[in-house]
C-alpha cells in the first residue's frame, strides 16, 4: 500500500474507529449507572451475604451489567486495530502479534466477565437455598471460581496489556501519539493486569485514554495532530513548548541572515552626506 492509498484508508475509517472509541466508554458508563440505578439498595462492600442476596433477586440486572461492559470491551478491540494499523505503515517493524492480541484480548474479557456474573449467581443460588448464610460462607462461595474462568480472565488481560503496551509505545513513536497519551497507553496497559490482582478502581484512567485516542483519530485533538498523520511518515509530534522553541530559532536565524536595511551588500560602509560648501564671496 502507498503512503497515499494509506493516508485515504486512515481517512475513510477514522470516523467510525473514533465513534466506536466513544460507544465504548458510553457501554462501560451505561453498565454502570444501569447497574446502580436498578438495584433497590447497593449492598455493602463488606456485606457479601447482602451481595448475594442481591444478586439472586436481580439477577437479570446484573447480566445485563455484563453484557453492556463486555460490548465495551469488544469495541476496543475496533480502536486497537486501527491504531496497529496507522503504526505499522510508518513502522514495519511492528510485530503482527500485537494485533493478534489485541483482539483476543477483549473477546477473552467479554467471555470472563459474562461467566463471572452467571457463576455468581449460581452461587447466590446454592448460598439461599442450603446452609448456613454466615458471612464466612458466602465469602467462600464467592471467592470459589472455576479454574476456567479464572483462566480466561487472566488471558484476556495480559493479552490486552501486551497489546496496548505494544500498540501505544509504538504509536508514541512515529508520532501518532503525543508523549503524554503514549505514556498513559502503557500505564493503561498495565493495569489491565494489575486491575484483575488490586481492586485499583482505575476505569476513569482507562476511560480517559480512550476518548483521547479517539479525539486524536478525528483531528479534534487541541492544538492539532502530530505531522506524522499527514505525512504518513514516521515524525516527531513536538510538544508545544518545543514547537515554540523551534520557531524562535528559526526566527533569530532569520533575522541574522537578513540583509542589511541600506541593501548595498554585507561589508559596504553606510554613505556619508557631505555638508554643502559655503561660496566665497569675490572681492571687487
Amino acid at each position: 500500500m502507498s503512503v497515499r492509498e494509506q493516508l485515504d484508508w486512515e481517512a475513510r475509517w477514522a470516523k467510525p474507529v473514533a465513534a466506536a472509541a466513544f460507544v465504548s466508554v458510553g457501554f462501560n458508563v451505561a453498565a454502570s449507572l444501569y447497574v446502580s440505578a436498578s438495584i433497590d439498595t447497593t449492598p455493602d462492600a463488606d456485606n457479601t451475604r447482602e451481595l448475594l442476596r442481591t444478586v439472586d433477586e436481580q439477577s437479570g440486572v446484573f447480566t445485563t451489567g455484563a453484557v453492556l461492559s463486555g460490548i465495551g470491551g469488544l469495541l476496543l478491540a475496533v480502536v486497537l486495530w486501527y491504531l496497529f494499523n496507522a503504526t505499522k505503515a510508518r513502522r514495519p517493524e511492528l510485530q503482527k502479534a500485537a494485533l493478534v492480541l489485541a483482539i483476543v484480548g477483549p473477546v477473552l474479557l467479554a467471555v470472563a466477565a459474562i461467566l463471572v456474573q452467571l457463576n455468581l449467581i449460581d452461587r447466590a443460588g446454592e448460598f439461599l437455598a442450603s446452609g448456613p448464610q454466615t458471612e464466612t460462607r458466602a465469602d467462600d462461595l464467592v471467592a470459589d471460581r472455576p479454574a476456567l474462568i479464572q483462566s480466561l480472565g487472566l488471558s484476556g488481560a495480559l493479552a490486552l496489556a501486551f497489546a496496548t503496551i505494544m500498540i501505544a509505545q509504538n504509536a508514541m513513536r512515529v508520532g501518532l501519539l503525543t508523549k503524554f497519551l503514549g505514556i498513559l497507553g502503557i500505564v493503561v496497559g498495565a493495569l489491565y493486569v494489575l486491575g484483575m490482582i488490586f481492586p485499583l478502581g482505575t476505569d476513569v484512567i482507562r476511560l480517559f485514554w480512550l476518548i483521547a485516542v479517539g479525539l486524536v483519530i478525528l483531528g479534534w485533538w487541541p492544538g492539532g495532530r502530530g505531522p506524522a498523520w499527514e505525512s504518513g511518515e514516521a515524525e516527531e509530534w513536538l510538544s508545544p513548548a518545543q514547537r515554540r522553541a523551534i520557531e524562535r530559532a528559526e526566527a533569530e536565524q532569520a533575522q541574522a541572515d537578513a540583509p542589511p536595511a541600506n541593501g548595498d551588500g554585507v561589508g559596504d560602509e553606510p554613505t556619508r552626506k557631505r555638508a554643502p560648501r559655503k561660496r566665497k564671496k569675490k572681492r571687487r
